[in-house]
């Protein structure tokens, strides 16, 4: 971090040496989840297009 004060390297190590191994444990593989809630949304998305074009030529047919 950039400061303007000097900082005490004792001070500075010692946070170092305590916040060292925390947050960089194994995350569990999500990309099966993601994919799946993609697909959904995407399916989702189309779906109402679909129902609005099928709206819309209920709506207004041709002649």
């Amino acid at each position: 971090m950039t400061t303007t004060t000097p900082i005490d390297t004792d001070l500075q190590q010692q946070d170092d040496n305590e916040n060292h191994g925390h947050g960089h444990g194994e995350h569990p593989d999500l990309r099966m989840f993601g994919l799946a809630t993609f697909l959904v949304a995407d399916g989702m998305t189309f779906a109402g297009f679909f129902a609005a074009y099928l709206t819309y030529r209920a709506v207004n047919p041709l002649p």
